[in-house]
């Protein structure tokens, strides 16, 4: 016999239990007591965040009141976890594809690498620029691909010639399908779990990742080698009693130093 909330005098029957693989136990308590005594108590189990009922015996003078939550003992545990390997496709201007990219990329000195676009936006668009004697001139594919051969070791120039070709076509980006991987979990309302912001923002190797994360090594799908862009974290409140956590990390072959520093 037990005595819970406003109630002077309520008794506490053997509860139920309910698995669900989506939505992960629940339990619900039950407690019988005169009719006012349950009415006042209702409410209270309300405000802990369970779904409540009451049946009123009219002859009888006494009430049933059914609350039904997660248990107690899961307070600090997940409900649920959900891994995802999914898909997302990003559009890239045609200047990010990995082929000129790699290419722009042994050009060190950042003078002539504006001085080089300048020459392929200036032939694609026939206007001109300005050389180093101050004269204005009208670049040819020949004076691009020399000037790109000298100022850059290794610069592959029939890239670059076949990169000329896409922007004379008139094509300005491609399109890109990048991993992801999403893990969704489920966690009682008044959980001590919290959405993890370490390393939001930065990249990880996919060991590091795989490390740092706490990812099972028995997902069902292999991870892509590469690197791993950490989100931001969502928390929603998806029934009365629970929250869903959502994290995602984006992958990438390649990457931008500035933009985002080395990899760990």
């Amino acid at each position: 016999m037990s005595t819970y909330g406003p109630a002077e005098l309520i008794t506490e029957l053997d509860p139920d239990y309910r698995w669900d693989p989506q939505s992960g136990l629940t339990v619900t308590r039950k407690w019988k007591g005169a009719k006012a005594d349950i009415i006042a108590q209702e409410p209270f189990m309300r405000s802990r965040g369970m779904q409540t009922d009451v049946e009123h015996d009219e002859e009888g003078g006494w009430s049933i009141l059914r609350a039904t939550g997660i248990p107690e003992s899961h307070g600090d545990g997940e409900l649920t976890t959900v891994w995802t390997l999914d898909g997302n496709d990003l559009e890239k201007s045609i200047w990010e594809h990995p082929k000129i990219s790699r290419q722009l990329a042994l050009i060190t000195d950042p003078d002539k690498a504006i001085t080089l676009r300048q020459m392929i936006e200036a032939f694609i668009s026939g206007t001109t620029v300005v050389d180093d004697n101050e004269e204005e001139f009208k670049p040819t594919q020949a004076e691009i691909l020399q000037f790109a051969s000298d100022i850059g070791v290794g610069f592959d120039t029939f890239v670059l010639s076949e990169f000329l070709g896409a922007l004379a076509r008139g094509v300005e980006a491609f399109t890109v399908s990048q991993y992801v991987l999403r893990r969704e979990i489920v966690v009682p309302r008044y959980t001590n779990i919290r959405p993890a912001y370490s390393y939001v923002g930065q990249l990880l190797y996919t060991r590091t990742m795989a490390s740092f994360e706490n990812i099972p090594d028995d997902l069902g799908f292999d991870l892509p080698d590469g690197i791993w862009l950490k989100r931001t974290p969502t928390r929603t409140l998806v029934a009365i009693d629970k929250w869903q956590i959502t994290q995602e990390w984006w992958h990438a072959d390649d990457y931008d130093k500035f933009s985002y520093g080395d990899p760990q």
